[in-house]
């Protein structure tokens, strides 16, 4: 549950003023610590469903500092008004290791802007953030901070020109959010550090599990460096919930998503047995990613190998397709293997990345050696490409070429009616392209989609 207690034009040196920062303590303070009681108090009420539940308040997230940028009393306090917020709402919440996160001022981003505002934002508001945010010596990794100036987005890619709102840009509100609730989660592990010492981290006392799910062009069971991750798979992870060794269903650990090259990543567990699985959910249905796709070949049971860029899965469209058992220890898994850096923390040491799914679209032709020998034929040759490749066709009726980059967005489209024709790729970098041919009939059952390799 978040409680949401935020009013516009507020400023910390007035109206959110913490008790013990002396003077006339900020009514919008009191409203919060009100208002947090209030509703804990009455969960009932407000959700019938929870009943008498115990509740525990697990964070406190501030995103704030516009507002004292109004005068240089203000901006001189900040840093000082925010040691006693922190401390001040840990203690009125009776909480007194609350896990806390503070995100920067960053209007403007690292952009130079002539405005005296902005500047305070930048070079006082922010720096004041980081101080209290970054104080390990005083926090012990329970109060974390996030910088929000990579994630502003100027006016020119932004709905409006509202530096103070961040331009309205939600992707940014997005970005800062996310970021927020992922050092929420370290806050709460004691794991919240920007420590900068790098000569001996120490490891954490969680793990991991992640990598790729991947379209196997040549269906080898190896992902290699030409073959393109598989963007918005789902996949599912299950942890041995019964102590019986063998990984559950009433260990669901939850649903990840692949990113834009296709990786995934399941953080923050407990040491035990896992499985992974592409499941039969919002993956194979119409325009979902692996519409149309099955299985790769050259399966590799044994997912606690340790060894990267295999394929770990096998099944049936709209199946569960599972891995096999993986089981993750402190300081037993792979290193240098993707595992994020961190200056306190050696991540690596307990992360296993490699357990990877493969997949290929059968209507997909790899080569010219896999058309059928029958009466009608496209080939494109030569293979890789350097400059233009030509198309040479036994068909009647025009030819519709598609040519898409490996993430599926249309480069070029052209026609031909010919029995050869040649097209000028020159000024196309060096990578991995598809030649989709729309044909007036089908040709031996395929789709007439050619993986072309230009170099």
């Amino acid at each position: 549950l978040i409680i949401k207690t935020a009013w516009g034009g507020k400023s910390l040196a007035v109206d959110f003023r913490p008790p013990s920062a002396g003077g006339t303590t900020g009514e919008f303070y009191t409203a919060m610590i009100e208002k947090v009681g209030h509703v804990t108090q009455n969960l009932g009420t407000y959700f019938p469903d929870l009943g008498t539940m115990d509740v525990e308040i697990s964070g406190f997230a501030w995103f704030q500092g516009w507002n004292d940028g109004a005068s240089d009393d203000y901006l001189n306090e900040y840093e000082r008004n925010l040691y006693h917020l922190v401390n001040d709402v840990r203690n009125d919440l009776k909480s007194p290791r609350l896990p806390v996160v503070i995100a920067s001022a960053g209007q403007g981003g690292y952009e130079a802007i002539d405005d005296t505002w902005v500047k305070s934002m930048q070079n006082i508001v922010a720096v004041a953030q980081e101080t209290v945010g970054c104080n390990d010596s005083v926090y012990g990794g329970k109060v974390g901070f996030v910088n929000s100036k990579p994630f502003y987005i100027n006016t020119t890619a932004s709905p409006e020109d509202a530096i103070y709102h961040y331009n309205n840009n939600a992707l940014t509100f997005l970005n800062v959010g996310k970021s927020m609730g992922d050092e929420m989660i370290l806050a709460i592990n004691d794991m919240s550090f920007c420590y900068q010492d790098c000569t001996d981290p120490i490891l954490p006392s969680v793990v991991s599990i992640g990598n790729r799910v991947w379209n196997d062009l040549n269906r080898n069971g190896l992902n290699e460096p030409d073959e393109p991750g598989i963007p918005g798979v789902s996949l599912v992870l299950w942890s041995d919930s019964d102590g019986d060794a063998v990984p559950d269903w009433q260990g669901f650990g939850g649903v990840r998503v692949t990113d834009e090259n296709g990786y995934y990543k399941f953080s923050g567990l407990q040491p035990g047995n896992y499985v992974v699985f592409v499941w039969q959910v919002n993956n194979w249905g119409a325009g979902d990613p692996l519409e149309h796709f099955v299985s790769t070949n050259g399966l590799q049971p044994n997912a606690n190998n340790n060894v990267d860029f295999d394929n770990n899965g096998f099944g049936n469209p709209f199946t569960d397709i599972m891995s096999g058992i993986v089981a993750l220890g402190i300081n037993e898994e792979p290193l240098n293997d993707g595992d994020p850096f961190n200056c306190y923390f050696n991540y690596d040491a307990n992360g296993n990345n490699s357990i990877d799914f493969g997949f290929y679209d059968p209507r997909v032709i790899t080569s010219n050696e896999d058309l059928h020998t029958e009466a009608d034929w496209i080939q494109l040759f030569p293979m890789p490409v350097t400059d233009k490749f030509t198309l040479k066709k036994k068909l009647a009726g025009i030819c519709r070429i598609e040519i898409y980059d490996a993430l599926g967005r249309t480069l070029r489209t052209d026609e031909f009616n010919d029995d050869t024709h040649a097209v000028d790729m020159s000024s196309f970098p060096a990578g991995l392209y598809f030649v989709k041919l729309n044909t007036p009939t089908p040709i031996n059952g395929y789709g007439q989609m050619f993986k072309l390799i230009k170099r």
